[in-house]
């Protein structure tokens, strides 16, 4: 898929707030401060995956001129940000990097969950999230799914900073989604953007609690 393809898609963005203009990084969410910031903002081609994440939904597209990294298509521009992201200390024990993990992980959506098989990491772990339970006052089972929030989180920056300083305005590829159908593992595809300037400004579609469109 090239730029022209990409550019001819309708991105979807879930939210709970209105606003004229994307914000880089984008804003977080209210008493949320215990989560680590994403940098860009995301997109996504299914409308209903966006609207998981808030109950509002802004459509844009993408300039024509945007330098997007393809992780599918371009095999040689997502083989260097694989070796560059290996190079990062969160990055170089998890088996994310490996090559056709990596690869493979782009069109199942796998790769941006955060994956390893080391003990000493599996060790470390669980001491960040005792540690993060103490801190912040949570539950084992609630501390342990922020931990894999951020560390899905932290991944995902991994990744987009590299892509960054790679000199790309953003990033395409798949996420894998666990949520959305009962009992399914789907691939969703989605668009990181790093700059304003290569993104339309939103434009709200407005869903009331039956999910029905009302503007």
């Amino acid at each position: 898929m090239n730029i022209n393809e990409l550019a001819e898609i309708s991105w979807f963005h879930g939210g709970d707030d209105i606003f004229q203009e994307w914000s880089f990084p984008p804003p977080m969410k209210k008493n949320q401060n215990y989560l680590i910031r994403h940098s860009p903002v995301f997109f996504t081609a299914n409308k209903e995956y966006a609207l998981g994440a808030g109950k509002r939904l802004a459509v844009s597209s993408l300039k024509k001129d945007a330098n997007i990294l393809n992780t599918i298509s371009n095999y040689a521009a997502s083989e260097k940000l694989r070796v560059m992201t290996s190079k990062i200390q969160l990055m170089e024990k998890s088996l994310n990097v490996q090559h056709d993990f990596w690869h493979r992980g782009w069109l199942s959506g796998d790769v941006l969950r955060y994956a390893w098989t080391d003990v000493d990491l599996e060790h470390h772990f669980h001491k960040e999230i005792r540690r993060n339970c103490e801190e912040y006052d949570m539950s084992k089972e609630y501390g342990t799914y922020v931990f894999n929030l951020n560390l899905t989180r932290s991944l995902i920056e991994s990744i987009c900073k590299c892509a960054f300083d790679m000199g790309y305005d953003g990033l395409f590829g798949h996420e894998v989604d666990r949520h959305s159908v009962e009992g399914k593992t789907l691939s969703q595809p989605i668009l990181a953007v790093f700059r304003e300037n290569v993104i339309s400004s939103p434009v709200w579609i407005g869903h009331n609690s039956c999910g029905e469109l009302i503007g």
